[in-house]
């Protein structure tokens, strides 16, 4: 798919969502549309990070490995900036986790089981008193 194409078809998508969201109420103004669109766009961002989050996790626990300028090459982007972007992208599934969101496919990537912090090796003043 060109992006020409893909642009108009995101484009269609969001004003059909940005209509039926705002109905037939007397707040449907231009105004209003172009704000529920703006909300509508954010959203649909945060879906695709994940989304392209989950992809790149995939193929980089998968066997062959892919390699960062392979999958920064899909992304047209440079190797250390894939990266970069991955590195973004697992930040990104985080916080919507822990935002009380969780969402499945989330769960994929971060491990259900909570690390158990270290028994600390210093001696505190406490423990010296006594």
């Amino acid at each position: 798919m060109e992006l020409t194409e893909m642009y108009d078809y995101i484009e269609n998508l969001i004003d059909k969502a940005a209509t039926q969201a705002n109905g037939d109420t007397d707040d449907s103004t231009e105004f209003a549309l172009d704000l529920t669109k703006i909300e509508l766009i954010s959203k649909a961002r945060v879906a695709l990070d994940i989304i392209e989050a989950l992809a790149v996790h995939r193929l980089r626990t998968s066997l062959p490995q892919a390699s960062y300028g392979d999958i920064g090459e899909s992304q047209g982007i440079s190797k250390q900036a894939s990266r970069i972007r991955h590195t973004k992208l697992e930040q990104v599934l985080k916080v919507h986790q822990i935002d009380g969101k969780r969402h499945a496919m989330a769960k994929v990537v971060a491990p259900t089981k909570h690390r158990r912090a270290a028994k600390p090796t210093r001696v505190t003043r406490k423990e010296l008193q006594s």
